[in-house]
């Protein structure tokens, strides 16, 4: 079955938005590669991201009830000029709200290439869509 961006996107916010990679695991190309400002060196290979993922949700829902355990994701595009989608992912901190943008290249109906960075302003973003 052909899955298209939007779809592989769905995922990952579902995967954000419940702390779990059960529905994501299957759409991460083998050789996928996982790049995010905060973490120094690129994250690469499918059981390597899991596993990195994994800690990094496990962490989150020992937050829960906490201002650092608020993590949603939200789908939305970049700009007017595009239909490209990206997602939003906001988490509360006790100095407010951090987000970030995430962006996906896929590559043979699977998810190749996750990018995660700051987003300065949420007024960057088109369109927020439904949560997932």
């Amino acid at each position: 079955m052909k899955t298209n961006k939007l779809e592989l996107i769905q995922q990952l916010a579902y995967a954000w938005n419940n702390l779990g990679l059960s529905e994501l695991a299957d759409h991460l190309a083998d050789d996928i590669v996982y790049e995010s400002q905060w973490v120094l060196q690129p994250i690469q290979g499918r059981a390597e991201l899991l596993q990195y993922l994994s800690g990094k949700f496990d962490t989150l829902r020992k937050l829960k009830g906490q201002p650092e355990g608020n993590v949603v994701a939200n789908l939305a595009y970049l700009d007017a000029a595009t239909t490209d989608p990206c997602l939003v992912v906001s988490q509360s901190t006790n100095n407010g709200k951090r987000e970030m943008l995430v962006t996906i290249q896929e590559r043979n109906n699977k998810i190749h290439r996750i990018d995660l960075c700051a987003v300065p302003s949420s007024s960057v973003v088109y369109h927020k869509l439904p949560e997932y």
